[in-house]
């Protein structure tokens, strides 16, 4: 009894330690690829990730590389950079109720890279024909 108390007493103070970009996205942000035509392969940071329609995870701390390859089409190369996830502005309202939670919340959510959000998570690619002058 007495442990399943202290238990459900930790539990709250645990998750106001927890910084609000960890706690609802987590440091993996979900990247969606489409391409007209579909079945390109996808690569990100050189590692394969499918053929098109395809998603896949990225830590949120790296700016990343996507590359789109079909045959009879032109490479195609997407830089993925960083802002700022929205969730993170929820550790000021934690600190409105004291600093020391939300200053946690904001060290937690650094640390971990959930501070991030990828730029952009949704690609949509209408390939090039090789030999296609460019417009």
């Amino acid at each position: 009894m007495t442990k399943t108390f202290a238990l459900l007493c930790s539990v709250p103070w645990l998750l106001l330690l927890t910084g609000c970009a960890t706690l609802f996205c987590g440091p993996y942000d979900v990247v969606r690829v489409k391409t007209n035509p579909p079945d390109a392969v996808v690569t990100a940071d050189g590692l394969d990730r499918g053929t098109t329609p395809t998603q896949f995870a990225l830590r949120r701390n790296q700016r990343h590389l996507v590359a789109i390859d079909a045959p009879g089409y032109k490479h195609c190369e997407i830089p993925i950079g960083r802002g700022v996830n929205g969730w993170f502005f929820g550790n000021f309202l934690f600190s409105g109720v004291s600093s020391i939670l939300g200053g946690a919340g904001m060290l937690v959510d650094g640390v971990d890279g959930s501070i991030y959000a990828l730029d952009p998570d949704t690609i949509s690619v209408n390939l090039v024909p090789i030999g296609a002058k460019q417009r």
